[in-house]
């Protein structure tokens, strides 16, 4: 039961820093996106 714990924290903790490291990236497009479609 505690190997199963903390296989599941350690999947959390790897999503949770993959998603600290895409939500700059997505939003830093999304704002390129938005700047473009303002300007042409």
């Amino acid at each position: 039961m505690i190997k199963n714990k903390i296989r599941i924290g350690a999947i959390f903790a790897a999503i949770l820093l993959v998603s600290i490291a895409f939500i700059p990236a997505v939003t830093a497009q999304a704002e390129s996106n938005n700047l473009s479609a303002y300007n042409g």
